[in-house]
Order: C-alpha cells, then structure tokens, then sequence
C-alpha cells in the first residue's frame, strides 16, 4: 500500500509539475479567438484591431475563427465548450452574452462558462439616416414619424443587438411606431440604409464613422451619456430630450476553468495592445474608449452591463419572467 500510494503522489506531483509548466511556457501554439458574428461588424473589426499587435505579444499566431449566427449564440456556445487551456478565446460583444440569455433560453451561463480576460472597448451606437431624409436633428426627425408614421423604417443588426433595442427605445420614448428592418448585421444595415431601402439605423459608431465622415449618411444623436470624442457637435439621446443609454462593449473571455497564469498573461498581452499609441488611436479615432481592465474590473462591468441591459428589456416588456 505504501508503495502504492507514493506512486500515486509522484505521479500527481509530476502532473502539478507540467501543469506549471505549461502554464509558465504559454503559448506554445496559435491560439483562435472566435467573432460570433460574420466579418466586417464591430465585434470582427475590434478582433482585428488588436490581432497583428497580440500575435507579437505573446509569440504565437491568434487566429480569428467568424462564427456569427443566432445572435452570436452559436459562436458562444462553441467557446463555452473548448477546453479551458487558453488556445481558444472569445471576443464577446452584448447580445449573446448580457441581452439575449435574458429573454431567451441559451445553452451557456455566461457568467458560469467564462472567465473575463480584459475589456477591449465600450461604443455607443449613433443615430444615422439616409440623406434623403429631410431632417437635421432627432427633433426633426420625430415630427416627421408622427407625421406619417409610414414614411420611415429602420435597420438593426438583428432582435437583440443594441440597435434593435435602441430603435425599440426610441420608440417607446417618444410614442412612435417606426416599423423596424432586422438584418443579418450592422454591415448588411449600413448597405440598405446607404441604398435608401431604409430611412434610418442605429449603427455601431465604429462601423459609421467612414460613411458619416464622407457625407453618405446623416449623424443625428449617439445612445451613450456623454458625446463621442469622435463627433463632439452630435448630441446625445438625452440631451435631445430621449432619455437613452445603449452602449456596446467587445471583450475577451476564455472558457471556465482556464488557470488563472494564462488569464494574467492574456490581460497583460491585452493591455499592453491597447496602450500602443497606433491601437489605442484606431479606437478613440472610431469613437470608442479603450478599455484593458483586469479579470476582476471586466467581471464587474459584465454584471453592471447585465443589469442596465436587464432594464431595458424590462421596459421593452421582453424580458423572461
């Protein structure tokens, strides 16, 4: 029995020992962060803002592996299944995380299943349309929907992103019945709002800032508290009289049960990343505040956003009772 057990305890030390190991040497192979959306939204373009950058940090290849779908369900659910080594993350954006588990059932806890990593960036989405639309401010804009409540719909990334829910606020503040367009995204919005097959979006401001700047669409008001560093002459909701607050955050987890060193490393990794003056100047350039916050920091804005994202539904009478 003794030597039985001591094999035991040898063969347990040398597993504890190359579980260190592994963890001091990480990573030792490419790593795949899964966008649980298709290419060219926000979720992907702050993927890739960070990617070239991370890749260097930590010596190894980070692979961007699109999973969109189901409102980002289907690439959670994967990234909730890999193993918790480390070699596979997921950048994480509202809706399958903090707004869709809220009204639907979905095969993840997300607070069970993951563990933060770091906060990227958080964004307000801003309201654009189309230049044919005759109206310069949201005040405008409102007379002209109650007007003929016919003469304008809107796009949004689909049921459960930010923009549906902030076009659904507008609505419900203002005691409109603007008919909402879901899409399969805020790239496919952005095309039929530039093709006036919709009047107006809410859009991600990283993704509207190039067609604002060149004139193609009409900035009217972002969702945040505060105005954007990137247009400081756009109101805010509130200030136009629409007291709204939709911001969008992207940031990385990894699943459950990833040891806590390779977490650290990451954050490090993330951190420095974001501080770069090119990276962190892409960001505020697109309108976004930069984040890089600690594991625990990015765990307690989640429950934060989780709550503030839990009101509106409440509000908008959607959320699961």
């Amino acid at each position: 029995m003794r030597v039985t057990l001591a094999s035991i305890f040898c063969v347990a030390a040398l597993a504890s020992g190359s579980m260190a190991a592994a963890q001091e040497d990480y990573p030792t192979k490419s790593i795949t962060m899964i966008v649980p959306s298709e290419p060219g939204g926000a979720t992907d373009v702050a993927a890739r803002a960070i990617n070239a950058q991370l890749s260097k940090k930590l010596g190894q290849t980070v692979i961007i592996e699109n999973r969109g779908g189901a409102s980002g369900i289907i690439g959670t659910e994967l990234a909730a299944r890999a193993a918790p080594n480390g070699y596979t993350l997921l950048l994480a954006p509202p809706p399958p995380s903090v707004i869709v588990p809220q009204y639907r059932k979905v095969p993840y806890d997300i607070f069970k299943r993951f563990a933060p990593v770091s906060l990227i960036e958080t964004a307000p989405q801003i309201l654009i349309v189309n230049p044919k639309v005759p109206a310069k401010t949201v005040q405008e804009l409102i007379a002209l929907a109650r007007k003929d409540p016919k003469a304008l719909s809107y796009g949004s990334a689909g049921y459960g992103s930010p923009s549906s829910l902030a076009g659904q606020m507008f609505n419900k503040v203002n005691d409109l019945k603007i008919a909402e367009v879901p899409f399969k995204g805020a790239g496919p919005s952005m095309t039929a709002l530039l093709g006036n097959h919709i009047q107006m979006t809410f859009a991600p401001i990283t993704v509207a800032l190039p067609y604002i700047k060149q004139g193609s669409v009409k900035a009217l008001a972002v969702t945040s508290p505060k105005r954007s560093k990137a247009f400081p002459d756009v109101p805010t909701l509130i200030e136009t009289g629409s007291n709204i607050d939709v911001t969008s955050f992207y940031g990385v987890l990894a699943p459950a049960g990833t040891p806590k060193p390779i977490i650290d490393k990451l954050q490090k990794a993330i951190a420095e990343v974001l501080a770069d003056p090119k990276v962190k100047g892409f960001f505020e350039d697109s309108g976004a505040e930069v984040g890089g916050d600690t594991p625990e920091e990015f765990g307690a804005f989640m429950h934060k956003q989780y709550a503030q994202y839990g009101d509106i539904l409440k509000q908008l009478g959607i959320a699961k009772k």
